[in-house]
């Protein structure tokens, strides 16, 4: 029996892919042109875990795309959305189905992998060095940016619908979305996972006469990070200083050079 050929001594920096991919990583996290990143904060966490969701969870019921709340909703906002609510009939009676993202006030310390090799206190590491000129001289300035700060925000994605068939398509993409336990949003440069926690059904059950339908929803977790601008650090290096010094000795001219 023939072994199966295999090739050694892959060369992954063929043709430059690697140093392409991570240049252009680089470029995503600075496109402020501030050669540091972008500060992120809890309302770009949520805009991120928005954006997942529109991306992703796109259901077709009759022929049209189930709608998504244009908003993060909270617990204490979801009542007032339920009447002002776009989508509502002549009655201001929210019109069926529709998808919602609500987040859980409790933010939680983060579980991100980047916390699994942490360092001390706020230790702010080199970031990049840049070069300087003053018309005078070159210089250099020595950018540092202290570790992110971890953080595990809670959402609960919701569809309420009057056909099953909406519900089990929902739970469908679900599912094919988290089959790998997590999935990643992307923020400002940066890739975070989002790890789906469970999910319950919160269907009412109401007499015959009464209004029904489904209500389902997923708790997924978002292993955030946390990024101050405010803690940027912007120092400059030492600079390069040519000295020129001219001594006359009997009439003859010695110079000397010192570079520093």
């Amino acid at each position: 029996m023939a072994y199966p050929k295999r090739k050694n001594n892959i060369n992954v920096y063929e043709q430059g892919i690697l140093t392409d991919r991570r240049q252009e990583l680089l470029d995503n996290i600075t496109k402020s042109d501030t050669y540091l990143p972008e500060g992120i904060y809890h309302d770009d966490l949520d805009l991120g875990v928005l954006n997942f969701a529109k991306t992703n969870f796109k259901v077709v019921s009759n022929g049209n795309v189930i709608p998504i709340i244009e908003k993060i909703l909270t617990v204490q906002r979801w009542g007032e959305v339920a009447v002002n609510w776009t989508f509502t009939d002549i009655d201001g009676t929210i019109t069926l189905p529709f998808i919602a993202v609500v987040r859980k006030p409790d933010a939680q310390p983060g579980t991100h992998p980047v916390v699994q090799r942490t360092i001390p206190d706020i230790h702010k590491i080199h970031y990049q060095t840049v070069t300087t000129w003053d018309g005078n001289q070159f210089g250099a300035d020595v950018y540092k940016i202290p570790q992110p700060t971890a953080i595990d925000i809670s959402y609960e994605i919701i569809i309420v619908c009057n056909d099953i068939r909406d519900s089990n398509n929902f739970n469908r993409i679900i599912l094919q979305k988290f089959r790998s336990r997590q999935a990643y949003t992307y923020i400002k440069g940066h890739y975070m996972p989002i790890i789906l926690d469970s999910n319950s059904d919160n269907s009412p059950i109401d007499n015959l006469d009464g209004r029904r339908f489904y209500s389902q929803t997923y708790n997924i977790i978002l292993q955030g990070l946390l990024i101050d601008s405010e803690e940027f650090e912007v120092k400059p290096a030492i600079s390069r200083v040519l000295i020129l010094n001219e001594v006359i000795q009997d009439k003859n001219f010695n110079k000397q050079f010192e570079k520093k």
